[in-house]
């Protein structure tokens, strides 16, 4: 006889994530912006599945609340350690690379928060393509912001890596227009 064994996951649901976004004091905007971003990560990881692995449960789990440290310094940092104290190590690690992403080291549900993220721009889903474009407008006419617009354009080219991958691996010509479908 074969013997299996049950392996308990801890990921929250949906009345914990609830209780931890209101125990946060996470804002309602942010809240919201997270809801659109986990709809996103959802349709993405989805297809994605389709063809490989990737942890749907997890993905949900860790955009639904991704920044739920929005309002401070090293968000996601601080967000990955809050969730941490509160028991939901696998989030935690999803959410810490979110910003900050290391592709070599990432897990792929990692990936596709960051992608889902960067479609996102605060309750608005957008192709990449026009959120590259609008930071490239301002930083030829932005001198001040300048440093922080180059981080943003660095980011953004990062998740059209990401995005380059998923449409390889899934085959979907342009993953934008499947998104915006």
């Amino acid at each position: 006889m074969e013997q299996t064994i049950n392996v308990t996951r801890n990921l929250p649901g949906e009345e914990d994530v609830r209780l931890l976004l209101e125990t946060a004091l996470t804002p309602c905007s942010i809240v919201m912006h997270q809801r659109v971003v986990a709809g996103v990560a959802l349709k993405i990881g989805l297809a994605y599945a389709s063809r490989k692995s990737v942890d749907l449960p997890l993905l949900c789990a860790a955009a639904n609340l991704h920044d739920i440290k929005k309002t401070e310094p090293s968000h996601a940092k601080r967000g990955a350690e809050f969730l941490e104290k509160n028991g939901y190590p696998e989030v935690a690690e999803v959410i810490r690379g979110h910003t900050n992403i290391r592709l070599k080291n990432a897990c792929v549900e990692t990936k596709l928060l960051y992608l889902a993220d960067k479609y996102v721009a605060g309750l608005k889903v957008v192709p990449l393509y026009d959120r590259i474009n609008r930071i490239k407008e301002k930083l030829a006419s932005s001198k001040p912001n300048r440093p922080i617009l180059i981080n943003a354009l660095s980011r953004m080219e990062i998740a059209r890596k990401i995005e380059k991958s998923v449409e390889k691996t899934t085959e979907i010509p342009s993953l934008s227009r499947y998104i915006l479908s």
